[in-house]
C-alpha cells in the first residue's frame, strides 16, 4: 500500500483537495482508525483538522493519502518536518508529502525558493529542487509542491489573486457566469471603497450569501467544494490538464520514485 501527506495550509485547502481527490480521482473518505497505519503526529496541546482519502479495490486499499491542515502559512514547513522527522516503526513509510499554498504573487521559481527555504530552517537537506524536492537519506520521502494555480487560465490575472479563492471562482465561472460576475463586482467595490478586507475575507462574505441554508460551520471552500452540486459537475472541465491537477494526481495511488517528473 502506497501511503501519502499532503500538508494544507489551512482548513479551506484542506476542504477543498478532499472534494478534487474524491471527485476528479476517484478517492473515497475514510474516517474509522486502524492499527499500524499511519497517523500524523500532532504538537502537544495542538489537535488540526485532518482527513484520510483511499483508493481500494474491495476491501483492499491500494493507496491512502492523509490531510493535515498546518492552520498557518508559517508554521507549514515546521508541520512537514515534523511528520518526516516522526514517523513511527510500526506505520507505513510515506511515500510523497504534498505542500498546499497560495503561491499569490509568486513566480514557480519563487514558491520553490520559499519552500525550500523552509524546510531547511527545520533541518531537512534536501537532494534535488524543481517541481519537487527528495529528501535526503535516511528519509527518502518526496516532497511536491501543490500551490493553487490553474496554469493558463490565470494568466490573465493579476498575480497575487492567484489562489485558492480564483480556483473556485473559475469554476463558478463554468456552472453560473452571472454568479461569478457578482463576485467580481463585490470585489471591485470593495476595492473601491478601500475598504481594509483581504480577498479571501471578501470571498468568505459572499459564500456567506449563496449558501446561507448550507452548513455554515464547514466554511466556504466546503460549501464550494462539498455542498455544491454544480461546482461537482465543473470540477473536471476546470481542473483538467492544469499544473495543479497532474501534480495532485501523483497522490491518487500512484507510486513514484524519490524525485518526480515536473509536472
Amino acid at each position: 500500500m502506497t501511503t501519502n501527506l499532503i500538508v494544507a495550509e489551512g482548513k479551506d485547502d484542506l476542504a477543498a483537495l478532499r472534494e478534487i481527490l474524491k471527485r476528479c480521482l476517484g478517492g473515497a473518505i475514510r474516517k474509522e482508525k486502524g492499527g499500524g497505519r499511519f497517523e500524523p503526529q500532532y504538537p502537544p496541546g495542538n489537535l488540526p483538522p485532518h482527513d484520510r482519502v483511499v483508493w481500494s479495490s474491495g476491501d483492499v486499499v491500494a493507496a491512502e493519502t492523509h490531510l493535515l491542515a498546518a492552520l498557518g502559512r508559517d508554521v507549514l514547513g515546521k508541520r512537514v518536518a515534523e511528520q518526516v522527522k516522526t514517523q513511527r516503526a510500526d506505520a507505513p513509510p510515506l511515500n510523497l508529502v504534498g505542500i498546499s499554498f497560495d503561491p499569490n504573487g509568486w513566480t514557480s521559481e519563487q514558491c520553490v525558493a520559499w519552500a525550500e527555504g523552509e524546510l531547511r530552517k527545520q533541518g531537512l537537506v534536501l537532494t534535488s529542487a524543481a517541481e519537487g524536492f527528495a529528501v535526503a537519506p535516511p528519509c527518502g520521502i518526496a516532497i511536491v509542491l501543490l500551490p493553487w494555480d490553474l496554469g493558463t487560465s490565470f494568466d490573465e490575472l493579476d498575480a497575487k489573486l492567484r489562489n485558492l479563492e480564483r480556483v473556485a471562482l473559475e469554476i463558478l465561472r463554468q456552472t453560473d457566469p452571472a454568479e461569478a460576475q457578482l463576485v467580481d463586482q463585490f470585489l471591485a467595490v470593495l476595492r473601491e471603497k478601500k475598504k481594509p478586507i483581504s480577498w479571501k475575507t471578501a470571498f468568505r462574505l459572499w459564500a456567506a450569501f449563496r449558501y446561507a441554508d448550507r452548513d455554515p460551520g464547514s466554511g466556504a471552500m466546503d460549501q464550494v467544494f462539498g455542498q455544491d452540486k454544480c461546482v461537482h459537475a465543473a470540477l473536471d472541465a476546470v481542473l483538467k490538464d492544469t499544473p495543479f491537477l497532474r501534480r495532485l494526481a501523483l497522490f491518487a495511488g500512484t507510486s513514484v520514485s524519490a524525485t518526480p517528473a515536473k509536472a
